[in-house]
């Protein structure tokens, strides 16, 4: 046992506060007794006391006591540890030259080599604004993700860190993809409500944008959405709702909402196409697979176009693979055959149960017909053997 060690440690219990001062104690005892996984477990919870982390007194901890018992800890949990002290830098420069001294310590666990990778992009983005190098991290950690099948405990800071990333770039497909991700991770850090809300109008607004997403129906059943109840962002909500149901009636009234968010106001046009696509994916929904035919003038009443635009539409629409149908130009008809599979909201599964109850019906009608007809040809059968 370390003699600098043990005098930090008891030099600790007697300035702390008395709560405080038995904690030291109980990592004085676990030290002596070399119980390192008693140890580690204490240390972890040790960490978060905000007395502790007062005037940098996690980077002391390390210095005086983390760092002369560290290759007695497990990689992931003294990665865990770091990430802890290196948030008391103030310079970006600092943190990474501590994080320098972490990297020999933990390269040999994937996982705690991946965390000690994304701490450091983190700080390269959000403290250096470096995007280049913070690239070339998430290229690395790609690389070493790859060996898993599953999830791993770090998966959710590394989606996070993409998904700022992407934010960054402006490429909302990708951020909304890594969003998504991010959330859908089991034992991620808590987010406060303000950092729940900023989430949620980011997806929103990814999602509304971005090109190549007309699923809203995941997004929507998230609990993050609650986040945005009763505040001036509510809007989002409906207006996603709108999109999901194609209501371009609906879009418009929000105009005057939508049009002050600055994301959403440059990209208008595609905005408007997009809630007409996904207008003529609930058109044929709604209907089942016998009955979809529409005319161009139905089509045009339930997406607001003018008539000359239908076929335009539809043939953007076949072309993303939305819907699958014919158009006949001299009819004036379109005939579509199916439509992409989403995730559904209420109202859908609503429509979709009522649907199948229809077809229910109708089995229940074919079987009655069919045990009619089967008494029928009975009787003439045994008709027949009786004359015979």
């Amino acid at each position: 046992m370390s003699e600098k060690v043990s005098k930090y440690l008891r030099s600790k219990q007697v300035t702390a506060p008395p709560g405080l001062a038995e904690k030291w104690a109980d990592l004085e005892n676990d030290y002596l007794k070399r119980l390192w996984h008693p140890l580690t477990l204490k240390l972890q919870e040790f960490v978060e006391e905000k007395a502790v982390e007062k005037d940098r007194g996690l980077i002391e901890l390390y210095d005086n006591f983390i760092q002369e018992i560290e290759l007695r800890i497990n990689c992931l949990s003294l990665m865990e540890l770091c990430t802890k002290v290196v948030a008391q830098y103030d310079k970006p420069e600092d943190a990474l030259l501590f994080l320098e001294r972490c990297e020999s310590r933990v390269r040999s666990n994937p996982v705690a080599f991946a965390l000690h990778k994304i701490v450091k992009g983190s700080i390269k983005l959000e403290k250096q604004h470096d995007e280049a190098g913070t690239k070339v991290i998430l290229e690395e950690l790609d690389e070493i993700f790859r060996q898993y099948d599953g999830i791993t405990p770090v998966h959710g800071r590394y989606y996070r860190l993409q998904s700022k990333f992407y934010w960054g770039q402006n490429n909302l497909l990708e951020y909304y993809k890594s969003a998504l991700k991010f959330l859908g991770c089991p034992g991620t850090s808590p987010m406060t409500h303000e950092e729940q809300k900023e989430h949620a109008i980011n997806l929103a607004i990814s999602a509304l944008v971005a090109e190549g997403i007309y699923n809203f129906g995941e997004l929507l059943a998230h609990p993050i959405l609650n986040s945005l109840k009763r505040t001036s962002s509510e809007w989002l909500v409906t207006l996603m709702q709108a999109f999901n149901a194609g209501n371009v009636t609906e879009f418009e009234h929000l105009r005057s909402k939508w049009i002050h968010e600055e994301k959403l106001a440059k990209n208008e046009a595609g905005l408007r196409t997009k809630v007409i696509l996904l207008a003529l994916m609930e058109m044929t929904f709604k209907r089942v697979a016998t009955e979809r035919q529409f005319t161009f003038k139905e089509v045009a009443q339930a997406a607001k176009l003018p008539e000359d635009q239908v076929e335009m539409y539809v043939m953007k629409a076949i072309s993303k693979g939305l819907i699958n149908g014919t158009i006949d130009q001299e009819a004036e008809k379109i005939y579509l055959k199916w439509v992409q599979p989403r995730v559904l909201d209420t109202s859908q599964i609503e429509t979709l149960m009522n649907r199948l109850g229809k077809w229910r019906t109708d089995l229940r009608k074919a079987e009655t017909m069919m045990e009619a007809e089967a008494k029928i040809v009975e009787s003439e059968f045994s008709l027949v053997s009786f004359n015979a």
